[in-house]
């Protein structure tokens, strides 16, 4: 096995780690909204009678602000431990995959919080959370007045039906979940948020490790998941190999990108060793070549018609089939639309 099979291996194996984190940060963030969502159909009730949206909507402003206050504290209390663990993680790796003595570096929190997601910074993409749902709620709220709905039927368009109720289980809150409804929508942004900012952390706190120690690497290899939820941006990214000083996609690429990046290690000669590969058995092979895997192009080429339906949709399928590249679906970073491809 290669340093660079080895360390691809051991950085796939990492996501259950970072799906660990998520699910933490997603409880911790979700015990937060539904004490505002709980809050919230308070005020709506209390001030249903009087039928006055702009008071509800002042209210909510409130009940949201507070909540993504909150969310900002827990972040900033909980992701600078996970950028700390991971990036003593790769440290490690690196040095075991190599062999090598592996530069420390300075992992900075403001750094890290600071740099941005698709444009925005995780402050940002909080604050939208608690704008959204104010914006779905009072919505909602102001169409059941003008129709004329009852108190009830607005609480159930809003929370949905319960599914299981919250509890503490073992000194733990585990929230309700709940089945459709508005707030359960923007439930599902909590997640994706959780998510993102896991991945956005982990990935910052490894990029830092990658830079000190770019003397050893020779390139970037992007790693996508394979599954229907991989979007296709991400899609014709898996497998492309960027130079150290090629411009690349920063990672995650967009809200909940599951993807890695993976450095590409250089031989023993490109480090301007004059000595062939140690003997097998003693590490991993220093060939710098960069690990083969099942990317998404190997996927599509043998996906039947259904799979390609569901990873691509019908139209763009079709497309491809008829010989358009999914390179070619993508301009800029950016998925043209159906119009952009002529159809």
């Amino acid at each position: 096995m290669t340093a660079n099979e080895a360390l691809l291996q051991a950085l796939l194996k990492r996501d259950k780690a970072m799906d660990d984190w998520t699910t933490e940060e997603y409880i911790a963030l979700l015990s937060i909204m539904e004490a505002a969502h709980t809050e919230a159909l308070g005020h709506i009730s209390t001030l249903w009678q009087q039928g006055d949206i702009a008071e509800i909507k002042a209210q909510l402003d409130t009940v949201y602000s507070d909540a993504v206050a909150e969310i900002k504290a827990v972040m900033n209390t909980d992701l600078p431990a996970l950028a700390e663990e991971e990036g003593s993680f790769i440290r490690v790796l690196l040095g075991q995959v190599s062999g090598l003595t592996i530069k420390p570096a300075s992992i900075i929190w403001s750094d890290i919080s600071a740099y941005p997601i698709a444009g925005s910074t995780l402050s940002d993409y909080a604050d939208a959370l608690g704008v959204n749902n104010v914006t779905d709620v009072v919505a909602e709220t102001q169409r059941a007045l003008e129709q004329g709905e009852t108190l009830d039927k607005l609480v159930s368009t809003l929370r949905g039906k319960v599914v299981t109720r919250a509890m503490w289980v073992n000194g733990k809150y585990v929230p309700g979940t709940y089945d459709g409804g508005v707030m359960t929508t923007d439930t599902r942004q909590t997640e994706m948020f959780a998510r993102t900012a896991v991945m956005h952390v982990g990935n910052r706190a490894r990029e830092t490790y990658y830079k000190a120690n770019e003397d050893i690497i020779k390139g970037y290899m992007w790693v996508g998941v394979l599954d229907t939820r991989a979007c296709l941006e991400c899609i014709v990214l898996d497998g492309k190999v960027f130079g150290v000083n090629e411009p690349r996609p920063a990672q995650p690429l967009h809200i909940d990108c599951r993807c890695v990046t993976l450095p590409v290690l250089k031989t023993y000669r490109e480090l301007g060793v004059d000595i062939d590969e140690l003997p097998a058995g003693v590490r991993a092979s220093m060939d710098g070549a960069v690990p083969q895997y099942t990317t998404w192009r190997d996927v599509l080429e043998k996906a039947d018609d259904k799979r390609l339906n569901a990873i691509l949709g019908p139209t763009r399928a079709a497309l491809y089939k008829g010989g358009m590249s999914g390179d070619a679906m993508v301009k800029d970073g950016r998925v043209l639309t159906l119009k952009e491809l002529g159809k």
